[in-house]
């Protein structure tokens, strides 16, 4: 197993609110993304505190014990526990957080998605996305009211329908297989909103070490604005430690 992860506040912004977390090269592997929103002190509050609790929640349950039914409960459990939080302190008033979680055992993979972070999986020179945008604009590309071309520029393309920190939450986890060479590539939309699907494809391809992925992925989006905090993280399943379940 390669990992390498990298976070950075961008070329407009002074203060980066996302937080992520890795746990290590050894399986099970957990791998996480949160992106803040609420201002400075709560987004950054809110996604530090999704990283925290959803870690403590997993190690009390077991990852090895988790499924995808009780990791949805420890989302929503996160997200009450963050909402509770908003309301202590005015200047953390409906505070929230996107979050990607991936898990990876031996030959399978649980993932759970709340907003418009993401997580791929590039296998055989294939690229899947594997969660579903929370937005408007992926409801309306579903609805197919908006191509994705279209969606790019639509002025509401950073509005989520759903983060960490709501009164009431719902959500769905699903499980993916997890093969020799595949490539997971988490990632903020501080990537996704300047680098495409088939640009992924290109730097996935082109090289399987996942500390230049990540590094020329995140100078790509710098390039190009960098107008958000980015944060990504890339897994390459190379060989190494393996677990049954």
């Amino acid at each position: 197993m390669n990992i390498y992860s990298m976070t950075h506040a961008g070329r407009i912004r002074k203060n980066n609110e996302d937080s992520i977390y890795v746990s290590g090269e050894s399986l099970p592997l957990l791998a996480i993304i949160c992106d803040g929103m609420g201002g400075h002190l709560g987004g950054k509050t809110a996604s530090e505190m999704a990283v925290k609790l959803i870690v403590e929640k997993i190690a009390s349950y077991g990852i090895t014990l988790l499924n995808k039914r009780a990791l949805s409960r420890i989302l929503i459990e996160t997200s009450s526990e963050i909402y509770r939080k908003s309301l202590t302190d005015a200047d953390l008033y409906q505070m929230g957080t996107t979050c990607v979680i991936c898990i990876i055992y031996d030959k399978s993979m649980l993932i759970g998605s709340v907003g418009d972070s993401r997580i791929y999986r590039f296998r055989d020179g294939e690229l899947s996305r594997l969660t579903h945008d929370d937005s408007y604009v992926q409801v309306w590309i579903d609805n197919k009211i908006l191509t994705e071309q279209e969606a790019r520029t639509n002025p509401h393309r950073n509005i989520i329908t759903k983060a960490l920190g709501m009164e009431k939450l719902q959500v769905e986890c699903t499980e993916h297989s997890f093969r020799q060479g595949d490539v997971i590539l988490m990632c903020s939309d501080g990537l996704s909103n300047h680098v495409y699907d088939e640009e992924l494809s290109k730097y996935l391809k082109d090289d399987d070490d996942p500390y230049f992925i990540v590094n020329d992925l995140v100078d790509l989006a710098m390039n190009r604005g960098g107008t958000d905090n980015i944060s990504v993280i890339v897994i390459s399943n190379s060989g190494g430690d393996s677990i049954d379940r």
